[in-house]
């Protein structure tokens, strides 16, 4: 399985903007010291929550059975047996990036020649139109519909963060319906595709949401599965699955 890296890493845009505000900090005496530490705060965790994830889904899909590589660009992932996107970030700051690096016509190329794909939390999201997170950005378009944030609702907190119900709707082999499993959740937009059969499952949180799309051999999630303990361990495990012996000696 590849694993772009380029999406792994969707905030670079952010991280320089963080670190022209601490050199300028620094240099003009602009902002006071705590000003400036929480900068650098801010900075160190978006490094660091990049190379955690990286690190996560990497041993995730190891447990399940594959054998990951990560790619820096399209041309290193072509003879890739599966494809992994994930992400975090802000939607326009990773959009910005798979276009900088010629990731965003091979994505579109590979979900169309139905060769298995994974996306995971933005990963999912840039699959669609467009985010309400990034006005006049425009995402994969891979599938109509648009990304929206969770509406104000008193006593509910956005993000949506922490475990939370997932069940199949039926549409798709990867979840259930007879039982609903509890997976990991991180963030404050959800997808509104506009086909409601791409939903593979819904969750409720202040309003149900498809938290996972399936068509083919491609499966996004909103949650983390490899957050996400035995569960998301055996989602992993249905997707690698998914790949035939003939890719795996690829």
């Amino acid at each position: 399985c590849a694993m772009a890296n380029k999406t792994i890493n969707p905030t670079r845009m952010e991280l320089t903007r963080l670190k022209g505000r601490v050199k300028t900090a620094v240099r003009g005496h602009k902002l006071l010291k705590d000003k400036r530490d929480e900068l650098m705060k801010q900075f160190m965790e978006v490094v660091r929550r990049n190379r955690a994830l990286r690190r996560r889904v990497e041993e995730g899909l190891e447990k399940a059975g594959a054998a990951v590589r990560i790619v820096t660009t399209p041309a290193e992932a072509q003879d890739a047996c599966a494809l992994i996107l994930p992400g975090v970030g802000s939607f326009g700051d990773a959009m910005a990036n798979l276009n900088a690096a010629g990731w965003s016509d091979f994505i579109r190329s590979w979900i169309a020649a139905d060769r298995p794909f994974l996306g995971i939390c933005l990963g999912m999201q840039m699959l669609l139109e467009e985010s309400e997170e990034s006005p006049g950005v425009p995402g994969l378009g891979i599938f109509p519909g648009s990304v929206r944030r969770f509406p104000d609702t008193p006593g509910m907190k956005v993000p949506h963060m922490g475990w939370n119900t997932v069940r199949g709707t039926g549409n798709s082999p990867f979840f259930s319906t007879s039982n609903e499993e509890y997976f990991y959740f991180v963030h404050s937009f959800y997808i509104d595709p506009a086909d409601r059969s791409l939903a593979a499952a819904q969750t409720d949180y202040i309003l149900p949401f498809p938290c996972a799309i399936a068509r083919g051999r491609l499966l996004a999630t909103q949650f983390h599965p490899e957050k996400s303990q035995s569960a998301g361990l055996e989602l992993l495990k249905k997707f690698v699955s998914n790949i035939t012996p003939e890719e795996k000696t690829r």
